[in-house]
């Protein structure tokens, strides 16, 4: 799949309205980009085979308790699945399908896979976008449980999650639950995403960094902080048409702080252009 038409895929299926994106599907779109050999049914059968391998050793009608136990043995205890800690920075370790194959990622595609077993198995998780790191969550009838996919699936009732975020103090206990609450499957990919885009501005890959920021604004397209780095890459990389257009629809939104470093920009390119045209 070439990189155009996975960009293509990802649009169409981040702006279904009848069921909503698909998160394993739009992860593996975003993969595409970086691998246009990946066949997805194939990291999908992947993810079928997880969940049929765990459901078979459920009791009969698990509970939810159960079915998140046997997630955590299935996926963590006997496959292996954990954090890159050594290469925490990889971009590797936000590809699913990379992650699928290798067993290692960052929090959040850990949470990925987690989420798309627990799916498969009946199990009503969601993700939570603790600032901390990515945590899942489900409920059953004794109330909401927290998961940690980073350390090997780790559960813990929401009453002794903020018992700990009061002995830790990195969060404040009066916003805990705001971090806590489910996020929507755009928010997840627009995490995922944004990760993928600060590893490749950090590592100058430009190239890369724009072609995750095309998934961004695919998600968003009123981004206007990811309008305004697409810009900037465009015209880091030569593309003065692309980085004036980027540039001038974001100026006609921006903040009165960021707009004078801006415009100078758009001038100075305007500038290159009426060179290069004259």
């Amino acid at each position: 799949m070439e990189q155009a038409e996975a960009l293509a895929a990802f649009e169409a299926e981040v702006r279904r309205t009848d069921v909503g994106p698909r998160l394993d599907r739009a992860a593996l779109l975003i993969a595409a980009g970086e691998y246009p050999a990946l066949d997805i049914e194939r990291s999908l059968a992947v993810l079928d085979a997880l969940a049929t391998g765990i459901a078979a050793l459920l009791p009969p009608s698990p509970t939810a308790a159960q079915i998140a136990e046997g997630i955590r043995r299935g996926l963590f205890t006997a496959l292996g699945f954990r954090g890159n800690t050594e290469h925490y920075y990889d971009p590797r370790n936000s590809y699913l399908n990379d992650v699928l194959e290798r067993r290692v990622g960052l929090p959040i595609t850990l949470s990925v896979v987690y989420l798309e077993v627990a799916r498969r198995l009946g199990l009503d998780a969601a993700g939570v976008a603790y600032p901390r790191h990515f945590l899942v969550k489900y409920h059953d009838g004794a109330g909401d449980w927290l998961v940690d996919p980073w350390h090997g699936g780790e559960t813990v009732s929401m009453d002794r999650f903020r018992v700990r975020v009061r002995e830790d103090g990195q969060v404040a206990e009066n916003v805990a639950d705001y971090h806590l609450a489910a996020v929507t499957t755009r928010q997840l990919l627009t995490r995922l995403l944004t990760n993928l885009k600060l590893v490749y501005l950090q590592q100058r890959d430009d190239p890369r960094a724009l072609r995750i920021l095309g998934y961004l604004l695919a998600l968003s397209p009123w981004s206007f902080e990811d309008l305004r780095d697409r810009g900037a890459l465009r015209a880091r990389m030569g593309d003065l048409a692309g980085a004036l257009a980027d540039l001038e629809a974001y100026l006609a939104h921006a903040p009165e702080a960021d707009a004078a470093q801006v415009r100078r920009l758009v001038e100075h390119l305007r500038a290159g252009r009426a060179f290069l045209d004259g």
